[in-house]
């Protein structure tokens, strides 16, 4: 049987045209991928593993979503409270403060004393019992005052309405009023107590003095119960002022 044989100058120029075949086919590719455009791709081509991350910007979303993202959120639900933390550590000494004034908060007057009152009904100006009295320089005053009423023989029959009057005497039959209590109706007998207050700032402007009284009403304007009822008092004058 006869073989085949080929010239070694035929080989060689088969084998360069494969070659040359070859490049164009790769040639021609490259220029295909530069000419893909959008129409080119099937939906849902490209999907997240196919964008490489970082490389979308805010600038290549649609305007709407760029919207959203520039709106502020809505503020969500107030969690839980959570644990009370530990006690921090304890701060540092503070500078002494300004020392306690010698003008204001101080006692300036004060009257105490236990009293029998004398005299119920009349006028006040002339019947009333005085417990006390004190003097006060210039200036803004609290004044508090308190009595405690008792009445001595509880079998004797009278039903007054008891005064404990703080008086700043100032040439007047009443003085200024620095501060009145009543106590109610008594009732005609038994042993029965009470008491009244009274609680007022007052400004004096000059030196004053103050007088403690005690007096009662009764609302036939009789005398009845005078001298049978005490009361023990005090009173006080606190500068604010």
């Amino acid at each position: 049987m006869s073989k085949l044989k080929t010239p070694r100058g035929r080989t060689v120029a088969i084998v360069a045209a494969s070659v040359l075949a070859i490049g164009a086919l790769s040639t021609g590719g490259a220029v295909a991928a530069d000419t893909i455009g959008a129409r080119d791709i099937r939906p849902n081509a490209v999907r997240s593993q196919h964008i490489k991350d970082g490389e979308v910007k805010k600038r290549d979303l649609a305007p709407g979503v760029q919207r959203l993202l520039d709106q502020a959120g809505k503020p969500g639900k107030t969690g839980p409270r959570g644990p009370v933390g530990p006690a921090g550590p304890r701060g540092a000494k503070g500078e002494p403060g300004d020392p306690a004034s010698d003008v204001n908060g101080g006692l300036e007057g004060e009257v105490t004393g236990t009293v029998t009152i004398a005299h119920i009904g009349g006028r006040f100006a002339d019947r009333a019992t005085e417990v006390g009295s004190m003097t006060l320089p210039p200036g803004t005053y609290l004044v508090n005052a308190y009595a405690h009423f008792d009445r001595v023989d509880d079998t004797q029959a009278s039903t007054p309405v008891l005064q404990l009057a703080v008086r700043g005497v100032d040439g007047s039959a009443w003085g200024a009023d620095y501060g009145t209590a009543f106590t109610g109706e008594y009732p005609a007998t038994g042993n029965i107590e009470q008491t009244a207050s009274s609680t007022k700032i007052v400004t004096v402007t000059e030196e004053t003095e103050v007088d403690v009284l005690t007096f009662g009403y009764n609302a036939d304007t009789s005398a009845k119960g005078s001298g049978n009822y005490t009361a023990d008092v005090s009173v006080s004058a606190v500068r604010v002022g």
